[in-house]
């Protein structure tokens, strides 16, 4: 059972959304990469290859703008 009278108290540091921020910018970085793969092994020119190009693009803009607005500040 635990004692009422005691509060237990966490530190979180001052920089781990900073850096949770940017690491999701470099999984989708990753993302768009694999995409990109997956493009190569459909076919540019092939509906089935458009999809993946436009995940890679949409990724690769998720990253770009993460990274900026967290670099502002």
């Amino acid at each position: 059972m635990r004692d009422e009278r005691r509060r237990e108290r966490y530190f979180v540091d001052g920089d781990v959304r900073h850096e949770t921020t940017l690491a999701s910018a470099r999984g989708m970085v990753q993302v768009a990469e694999v995409a990109r793969q997956g493009v190569t092994v459909l076919g540019r020119d092939t509906p089935a290859g458009n999809r993946p190009e436009n995940m890679a693009r949409l990724s690769e803009h998720i990253s770009e703008t993460t990274e900026d607005n967290t670099s502002d500040g």
